[in-house]
């Protein structure tokens, strides 16, 4: 842009405009830079909690235990003979058992881990992970230990078709339990029976042999027969499981592993039936060690995966990691009391359990993580803002480099303005809009995740506490009995059947009456198998003494020394049974042998004391376990549900069996298993986004702490939660494109009002630049542009008188100049407009010589056509008066355009040459034009005739400096205007003196014909320019002399 150019200031501003859309993105970027990096984290320790749920589950004791159980169990059952051999000699059984019951056939059904190899409702299951699930890889230990012993794949235990006879199958019994007690750790005795007839044993000489002949049998009995049973095995089972594990509780545990403490040692039983009529007990002495379970299932565990026993010191770190590392790892949790830390290059997450172990999952941080990019993007955007507002202070201040590009900016063409200035004005404000929506939306679907863990928290704190309702009908009915007149009367033989009747239905577990003495009316405990009759005794007489002294009569003064212990015992607060003296006909929870129960007591202080034989202290007791279980079957149901929204699964740190309530259909369950396995384990509160079978849902799992037995899980629908952002997903859109045709019509209008009338003048420009004088603008609207289309119109049809004055100035310059004889000439006329400035002229003189005149007139358009006419007249004229040439014609050249064109800033350049033929002399004189170039063919070089002037009508007189060469033949000689050196390209840099020098020497060289040699000059300069008009008038003479033939 010239300096004269005045800007508009649309540069600055769109500087501006530009500025402030990239400061907002980079703004939005550095607020959603974190989220991105959050979103990024959670994501790699989402994949990492899930692979450490696996290991978790894998490891654990009740896993561990189940899946190999199970395992063995279906390898028994395929290769158990169907009639079973006599029994072994030696043992207590003989004949056949009863046939088994539909309601022990129906036993609950019990595969934990996996997803209970989904079956029937109703149908029996083994205890344990399903095998055939890919999430119990690590239980395939003994499938692949059988396969290697046995060599056949018959030995699998997996479900299928029946397999091909096998030559030997107590051979693959035997070496399947070797596999199982030797390389899976177990210390396991298998008691193996048909239809509840002790056929077999793993090893063969299994302890307790007797005990265990009849025992299964034993525990289906009923009445009379089961007590007695019950207390003849009652010192065996204490021996073997220690206290509280009689027969009616080994019942109760059928298809759960049970663990039991028997004096320093932890072992577990397992009890299964089948409807088949197979049943086998396993007794495990010991459990397997952590270390032993770990080492087992690691190798098809994830290498990312490890676990330690920091109390022993024990280290099992994860693959390409060390003990050191992670135990610096470990100690960083301690420290910043959170599970996931970054430590050595490496993303670590751990959980410990209740006993101390602790397992881990890492893996190494991302070389490129994705706020790494983000990151990029915002720095760029702060820096362009920063750039757009730098240059738009330069050019206020009027700086160059502010200058230069608002200068490029204001060279745009209209339409693309308007355009930008829509876009920044409409465009980009509106996606600025939809991003900051987007980002709404992404807050909002974080903030349903938290309260979908929030509300799941708060639906399972009610489920586990549920169970009150079971309690508080517990306490209805030891009201009942307590006020019945079954027990004040003491009609025995009808209570008698009314609590059988209750306990059958697992509405109270134990009942009895004392009389004043605190002796024994009415009991349903069995003092040779119950191990809290002593207790009752002692409590009783104290509480007697307490709530109801006066049924003591004569003996309330006489105490004895047994009582006085009795006192001292069941008063003292450490002991927690005073406050139950306290406060009769409540229910209390605390623990009663093994497991915790529900009690109510309450005296008889309404009786007279005359009647001694009568209740004056009633008790009832209930299992607080059997409570729950019947809690959970009548709240969860037994139904197979394909999309439940909440369940249970029995897992705990006593008994395990992981049924589900309601039961799972199909695998696909594992992960969701998974986590309620390391729930149990951790006893923590876990929140998970899992793809299930039925969908992927937001899962809250919680370990019930009541009886720690069991572990809820709450399931919510992800897609019917973010159903919620539907509404808000549809305003936003609907909202966009309600913004986005607001915009189109705006556009729309903007291109009715400015962009088409713009359009139509530039169509209007550009006939003009073709001399198309029959082509008129269109007048839309009477407004300013209509005004201008008439004026354009007015403008174009002026077009034709200067089409005439075209005709007029070419007829007097000749477009084919004659030549003199032994002298070829050529000329080239490129006019920047119709009426051109440059003036070239080719003629003979009286004396024989030729001239040949190249003038240049300032300017072009009519006013430089005018003055070329004034020079051709004048030269025209000399012909007749015999000025000498070129001087004298030079001089009154100069007086006329001194005297009629300097006043109005006109001046011309002019060379004029004059030529003698015969000898090839030339006299050339010049006045500011520039220097003819004169090529020689004898040195095959350019070179400039230096005449340096001023050009004509600068000055009143001219100082004549005329220059004398000769052209030999071959030489040639190049009058040109300054338009040709002058002439720019796209980025303002002029063709220049050199490159014509070099082209025209290079051309001449060649020895063209110089027609096309003028045309090679041409196409030279319109690669360079581009496409367009020329910014001026270009014109070119060229002489030269012909090499004589030899």
């Amino acid at each position: 842009m010239s300096q004269n150019a005045i800007r508009s200031g649309f540069g600055s501003l769109l500087l501006l405009f530009l500025g402030i859309p990239f400061l907002l993105l980079a703004i939005i970027g550095t607020y959603t830079l974190s989220r991105f990096t959050e979103n990024a984290t959670r994501q790699r320790l989402t994949a990492l909690e899930t692979r450490l749920d696996g290991g978790v589950a894998a490891s654990s004791a009740s896993w561990y235990v189940l899946d190999r159980l199970n395992r063995f169990t279906r390898l028994l059952r395929r290769h158990l003979p169907e009639n079973p051999p006599p029994a072994p000699p030696g043992s207590a059984t003989s004949g056949q058992g009863p046939a088994i019951s539909s309601e022990a056939a129906s036993t609950p059904a019990i595969r934990p881990p996996q997803p209970p190899a989904v079956v029937p409702p109703g149908a029996p299951q083994e205890a344990g992970p399903d095998p055939d699930s890919s999430a119990t890889a690590p239980g395939q230990a003994i499938h692949a230990t059988v396969q290697h012993l046995t060599g056949s794949p018959a030995a699998t235990g997996r479900a299928g078709p029946p397999p091909a006879p096998v030559a030997d199958p107590d051979r693959i019994l035997d070496r399947a339990y070797q596999a199982l007690t030797h390389r899976e750790g177990l210390a396991v005795t298998a008691y193996v029976y048909r239809h509840r007839e002790l056929v077999r044993t793993f090893p063969a000489a299994a302890p307790h042999r007797a005990t265990f002949a009849t025992i299964l049998k034993d525990m289906h009995l009923d009445g009379p027969a089961f007590a007695a049973a019950q207390r003849a095995h009652n010192h065996a089972l204490l021996d073997i499981f220690g206290p509280g594990n009689r027969l009616e509780l080994l019942f109760r545990a059928k298809g759960k592993l049970r663990r039991f403490t028997q004096g320093t040692h932890r072992g577990a039983y397992l009890i299964q039936e089948f409807a088949d009529g197979t049943g086998v007990f396993f007794v495990l002495s010991r459990l397997p060690s952590f270390a032993t379970r770990f080492t087992a299932v690691r190798p098809s565990l994830s290498p990312t995966l490890g676990a330690a026993i920091p109390a022993e010191d024990r280290w099992f770190p994860p693959a390409h990691t060390d003990a050191g590392q992670m135990r610096v790892a470990l100690q960083m949790t301690v420290a910043e009391g959170r599970p996931q830390v970054q430590h050595a290059g490496l993303e670590w997450v751990f959980c410990q359990n209740r006993e101390g172990i602790v397992w881990c999952a890492a893996q190494p941080l991302p070389a490129s993580p994705l706020s790494s990019p983000v990151t990029t993007l915002v720095t760029v955007g702060y820096l362009l803002a920063l750039a757009c507002f730098l240059l738009f202070a330069l050019a206020q201040g009027g700086f160059a480099p502010g200058l230069a590009l608002t200068d490029r900016l204001e060279g745009l063409n209209i339409r693309l303005r308007l355009g930008l200035l829509f876009a920044l004005a409409t465009v980009l404000p509106l996606g600025i809009a939809i991003i900051l929506g987007s980002i709404g939306l992404a807050d909002r679907r974080e903030m349903l995740i938290a309260e979908a863990g929030r509300d799941g928290l708060a639906r399972l704190s009610q489920a586990e506490v549920g169970y009150t309702r079971q309690v508080e009908q517990f306490r209805r009915i030891s009201l009942g009995l307590r006020f019945s007149p079954l027990v004040r009367d003491l009609r025995l033989d009808d209570l008698g059947r009314v609590i059988d009747r209750l306990v059958r239905a697992n509405a109270i577990q134990r009942f009895e009456i004392r009389d004043p003495q605190g002796k024994t009316i009415f009991t349903t405990d069995d003092p040779e198998v119950h191990g809290v009759t002593h207790a009752t005794d002692m409590f009783s007489r104290v509480a007697i003494r307490r709530a109801a002294p006066n049924r003591l009569g004569a003996n309330v003064d006489k105490v004895s020394a047994e009582e006085l212990l009795a006192e001292g015992f069941v008063a003292r607060e450490d002991v927690g049974l005073s406050a139950l003296l306290r406060q009769p006909r409540k229910v209390w929870l605390f623990r009663m042998g093994t497991s915790p129960c529900l009690w109510f007591w309450d005296a008889y202080p309404e009786l007279p004391p005359s009647a001694a034989s009568s209740a004056a202290f009633v008790a009832v007791t209930h299992q607080l376990e059997w409570v729950y279980e019947e809690y959970v079957r009548k709240t969860f149901g037994h139904a197979v549900a394909t999309a439940p929204t909440r369940l249970v699964v029995e897992l705990g740190l006593d008994s395990a069996n992981f049924r589900t309530r309601p039961g799972l259909r199909g695998p696909g369950w594992s992960p969701l298993l998974h986590a309620v396995t390391r729930s149990q384990e951790t006893g923590r509160v876990l929140f998970r986004e899992l793809d299930l079978p039925s969908g992927r849902f937001w899962v809250t799992v919680k370990p019930e702490l009541a009886l720690g037995m069991f572990v809820f899980a709450d399931l919510v629908p992800v897609a019917s939660r973010l159903a919620t952002l539907a509404p808000i997903k549809w305003r936003l859109a609907l909202t966009s494109l309600l913004a986005l045709v607001v915009s189109f019509l705006g556009a729309t209008l903007i291109s009715s009002f400015f962009i088409v009338p713009i359009g139509d003048l530039a169509d209007g420009i550009a006939a003009i630049r073709q001399r198309d004088p029959t082509f008129r603008i269109p007048r839309r609207r009477p407004d300013e542009f209509g005004m201008l289309a008439e004026a354009f119109n007015t403008l174009l049809g002026e077009l034709k008188e200067l089409e005439y004055g075209r005709i007029v100035q070419e007829s007097l310059l000749p477009l084919d100049p004659p030549a003199p004889a032994g002298y070829s000439i050529a000329c080239l006329r490129l006019p920047a407009t119709d009426l051109a400035g440059d003036y070239h002229d080719v003629f003979q003189l009286g004396d024989g010589r030729w001239a040949l005149i190249l003038g240049d007139v300032t300017g072009h358009g009519i006013s430089a056509a005018l003055a070329m006419a004034m020079a051709k007249a004048t030269v025209d004229y000399q012909s007749l008066t015999g000025w000498t040439v070129p001087t004298q014609v030079m001089d009154n050249l100069n007086r006329l355009f001194y005297r009629e064109l300097k006043p109005r800033q006109k001046f011309m350049t002019l060379t004029y040459v004059a030529l003698e033929p015969a000898s090839g002399q030339i006299i050339a004189e010049n006045a500011g034009h520039p220097y003819p170039l004169l090529y020689r063919q004898q040195t095959r070089t350019v070179v400039e005739l230096p005449l340096p002037s001023m050009p004509l009508g600068a000055r009143k007189t001219r100082k004549a400096t005329p220059q004398v060469a000769a052209m030999e033949p071959g030489d040639a000689i190049l009058l040109y205007s300054d338009g040709m050196v002058e002439c720019p390209d796209a980025d303002g840099i002029p063709f220049a003196y050199p490159r014509l020098i070099g082209l025209f020497q290079r051309l001449m060289q060649e020895d063209l014909p110089l027609g096309q040699a003028l045309s090679l000059l041409e196409q030279a300069l319109r690669q360079h320019m581009g496409p367009g008009p020329f910014p001026d008038d270009v014109t070119l003479l060229l002489l030269r002399r012909d090499v004589s033939p030899s």
